[in-house]
C-alpha cells in the first residue's frame, strides 16, 4: 500500500526550465501585440481631446465675433488701434483676448489686460525676480498677472504636444520673465496666412487673424468652410520660439516674435528641419498630420502629405494647403480631404 501512495506522488512533477521559458515567451509576445493597440487607444483619445480644443477655441472665436463683430487682431501692438507698427514693442495675443470667451473670465480678469498697463511693462516689471519665487514676492498689482501666466489652462494645451513645450522657461528675448512652471504655455496658433513677409509676420499674409488688425466674417471671401481659422504647433523648439497664448515678447533687436501665437501655411505641416521651417509651421505629434480649426467652426485633421505649393506672387501654383489658409485667395479647393 505503501508503495502504491509513493508511485502516485512520484508520477507529478513540477514544470521544466524550457517549459517555464515557453510560457513566459509566450505571454511576451502576448503582451507585444496588446501595447501597440493600447498606445494607439490612448493615443485616439488624446487626439480627440485636442480636437475638443480646438473647438472651444473656434466657438470662442465666434462668441468674440458676435459680441465684436469681429475676430481679435493676431497680436497687439503696444498701443491697440494704433497706425504705427511698433513691433519692438510687444502686446496681448489672440488668446488672451477669447479667454472672456470659453469660460475664462477669471483668469482674463486676474492678467490686467484690460488695463492701463501694457503687456511689455508687466513683463519687464517681473523680470527682477527668480522663475522659482513666490507669487506672493512679486509686485502686488501684477500677482495676478504671474498666477495666470505660470497656470496650466488645459484648453490652450494638446494632450499629445504638451510635453514639446515644457521647456519653455521665460516670456522675452532674452528670457528677461521666467517661471519654473513655464509661462502661458500652449499648443495653438493662428493662421496669419501663407507668407511670413521676411520672419516679422506683420502686415496682411492673407489669414483671418492677421498684426494689428481685426477681422471678420464678411472678410472671409472664399468662406468660413474654405479657410483655416487656427492649428496646431507641437514640435520642441528653442525658447524664444515656444508656442503661448499669452501674446508676443520682446527680442532686443529683432521686435516682436510674432511666431509665438501665429502660423504660416508658406511651410509645410510636421517639418522634418528643425529651422525656418519649425519655427513657422503648423505641427504636431499626432502621426501624420495635425488638427485645424476652420472659421466654420469645424475641426479638420489635415495630413502631412496634402497637396504644398507656395509661391510669393504666383497664386497659380500654390498647393491646397496654402488655398485654405489664405482667406480670399479665389481659388476653388473642392473635395481635398
Amino acid at each position: 500500500m505503501f508503495k502504491y501512495f509513493l508511485n502516485i506522488r512520484s508520477s507529478k512533477r513540477a514544470f521544466t526550465l524550457v517549459e517555464l521559458l515557453v510560457v513566459i515567451a509566450i505571454i511576451g509576445v502576448l503582451v507585444g501585440l496588446l501595447l501597440p493597440a493600447v498606445q494607439a487607444a490612448r493615443e485616439a483619445a488624446r487626439r480627440m481631446q485636442c480636437t475638443n480644443n480646438l473647438k472651444q477655441l473656434a466657438l470662442a472665436a465666434h462668441n468674440r465675433h458676435d459680441a465684436m463683430k469681429k475676430f481679435p487682431a493676431a497680436f497687439e501692438d503696444y498701443l491697440p488701434g494704433s497706425t504705427t507698427a511698433q513691433l519692438s514693442n510687444p502686446d496681448w495675443g489672440w488668446g488672451v483676448r477669447l479667454m472672456p470667451y470659453f469660460e475664462q473670465g477669471s483668469a482674463y480678469n486676474l492678467l490686467g489686460a484690460t488695463g492701463p498697463t501694457q503687456l511689455d511693462a508687466m513683463v519687464l516689471a517681473c523680470s527682477v525676480l527668480p522663475g522659482d519665487s513666490p507669487i506672493s514676492a512679486y509686485p502686488t498689482q501684477f500677482q495676478g498677472f504671474v498666477q495666470v501666466t505660470s497656470s496650466v489652462i488645459p484648453v490652450f494645451q494638446c494632450p499629445s504636444g504638451a510635453g514639446a513645450v515644457q521647456n519653455l522657461f521665460g516670456f522675452s528675448d532674452p528670457a528677461i520673465y521666467r517661471r519654473v512652471e513655464g509661462v502661458g504655455r500652449g499648443n495653438y496658433i493662428a493662421n496669419i496666412g501663407v507668407t511670413t513677409n521676411g520672419g516679422a509676420l506683420a502686415g496682411d499674409s492673407g489669414g483671418p487673424f492677421i498684426y494689428q488688425m481685426e477681422l471678420g466674417f464678411r472678410d472671409l471671401v472664399d468662406g468660413s468652410s474654405n479657410t483655416i481659422l487656427m492649428g496646431e504647433r507641437a514640435r520642441p523648439r528653442i525658447t524664444n520660439d515656444e508656442v503661448t497664448w499669452l501674446g508676443t515678447p520682446k527680442s532686443v533687436g529683432n521686435g516682436a516674435h510674432g511666431k509665438r501665437v501665429t502660423g504660416s501655411a508658406q511651410y509645410v505641416i510636421n517639418p522634418i528641419i528643425q529651422g525656418a521651417d519649425s519655427v513657422f509651421s503648423f505641427s504636431s505629434v499626432h502621426p501624420g498630420g495635425a488638427n485645424f480649426a476652420f472659421a466654420d467652426g469645424s475641426i479638420h485633421f489635415i495630413r502631412d502629405t496634402v497637396q504644398f505649393g507656395w509661391h510669393r506672387t504666383d497664386r497659380t501654383r500654390w498647393g491646397v494647403y496654402q488655398k485654405l489658409a489664405h482667406r480670399n485667395d479665389g481659388f476653388v479647393v473642392g473635395d481635398w480631404e
